[in-house]
């Protein structure tokens, strides 16, 4: 048998495949092949084992065009671009001074520092009502005024996440470092909806709002650790 004879030309070239393929499964995390690339690699892995000999499919592939849709190509050559340019661009994102605003390494020294003292603050629901009926105790919500205008405990004071910095905290604290402040956070609900959707556990609003505030010389910070129902009446929940 000649070579070349009998044996179907795959769709596509299969350096052509191959390299689409490998720049999708590494150079793209998360982009999978379309359809009819699959289909191109599939061609060419079953005439590579069957019976069509190894010089007649690298004549196929040399003589192969791109009987490609013109948006196929251009993902293609996009990706092919995209791929090229990374390493440059990744040299002008390294060779960038450091912005002395933000200090990642910082926060993570605070996080550590603050879970030994969070692990020894946190309430079961009946004594956390008992210290919130004190008038020198701050009942904070740190969520959304939306969400706190929608429903919130009776006796809390609104003052979003976002907005926490050292003036807007004075002005609600105090001047007094060691006045004790009482946190809760969607996650301290079992309801599930508006206005206290759950949040993903490592990410609640609890976790983050303890942090700030110590961050910011608040040390005295005691949150919920219960899960309660804004529908009970011990919760003593109200509408802004």
């Amino acid at each position: 048998m000649r070579p070349g004879q009998g044996c179907r030309q795959p769709m596509f070239g299969g350096v052509f495949v191959h390299a689409l393929h490998a720049l999708c499964t590494k150079q793209t995390v998360g982009h999978a092949i379309p359809p009819v690339y699959a289909q191109g690699v599939r061609r060419t892995r079953a005439q590579v084992n069957g019976s069509c000999p190894r010089h007649a499919i690298r004549r196929s592939v040399a003589d192969a065009d791109w009987r490609v849709r013109p948006m196929q190509r251009r993902l293609f050559l996009t990706t092919l671009g995209a791929t090229a340019a990374a390493p440059a661009l990744a040299q002008q994102t390294l060779s960038k001074e450091p912005n002395p605003q933000i200090d990642y390494g910082g926060f993570e020294r605070l996080t550590g520092d603050v879970r030994q003292l969070r692990a020894r603050r946190l309430l079961p629901f009946a004594r956390f009502k008992e210290l919130a009926a004190s008038d020198d105790t701050l009942l904070l919500d740190a969520r959304s005024e939306t969400a706190f205008r929608e429903g919130h405990i009776r006796g809390a004071v609104n003052l979003p996440l976002p907005d926490f910095n050292a003036e807007s905290l004075d002005d609600l604290v105090g001047r007094d470092r060691t006045r004790m402040i009482l946190i809760y956070c969607n996650n301290n609900f079992s309801n599930r909806r508006r206005p206290v959707p759950i949040k993903a556990a490592p990410l609640a609003l609890n976790i983050q709002t303890f942090i700030n505030l110590v961050g910011y010389g608040y040390a005295n910070v005691w949150a919920l650790a219960d899960v309660i129902d804004f529908n009970d009446p011990k919760v003593d929940w109200v509408r802004a």
